[in-house]
């Protein structure tokens, strides 16, 4: 499988395209217009895939392993992996188009090689461990007071990565 490209101008994701007059491959950003050549000695330039995917169902989700590498998604902490135990994820929300749940976060492991990821349960809270994505799972504790609150605050804003400037 070949690994994904990133804008170095705007880190979103960078999409093969072939130009056929001059038979190069090109890299081009969707958001900001950069573009480059393909290194036509480089392997992992000249890897490309494609994956196509014919969904059924609303639930029927295919997240790719891959999507952990992309630094525009959400990091957190305070997420545990069922499959290996990691306590670190990227997560992402899903589209209203495939769920009928507005707001359904996604989060994927972000342990090299496990690639496992669960769909936020409806009672889960973010700061809580996940573990086999059932209701149930998590509790929100509240009356935090004093330094616990700051600290909730801090966590927070590691969450959608504000630096608090």
């Amino acid at each position: 499988m070949s690994d994904l490209k990133f804008c170095p101008d705007c880190n979103n994701i960078l999409y093969s395209y072939s130009d056929d007059q001059r038979l190069e491959l090109n890299f081009v950003c969707r958001l900001c217009d950069y573009s480059r050549k393909a290194d036509p000695n480089s392997f992992s330039d000249n890897c490309i895939s494609r994956t196509a995917h014919n969904y059924h169902g609303k639930d029927n989700i295919f997240v790719s392993p891959l999507v952990v590498k992309d630094p525009t998604l959400g990091r957190t902490n305070h997420w545990k992996c069922a499959r290996c135990g990691y306590n670190k994820a990227a997560f992402f929300q899903l589209p209203e188009r495939v769920n009928d749940d507005a707001m359904m976060l996604v989060f994927v492991c972000c342990n090299p090689g496990c690639g496992y990821w669960a769909k936020q349960a409806y009672d889960d809270d973010v700061e809580g461990t996940n573990t086999y994505n059932t209701p149930g799972t998590t509790q929100y504790v509240s009356g935090k007071h004093g330094d616990e609150e700051m600290q909730t605050m801090d966590d927070m804003a590691d969450l959608f990565g504000e630096d608090g400037i």
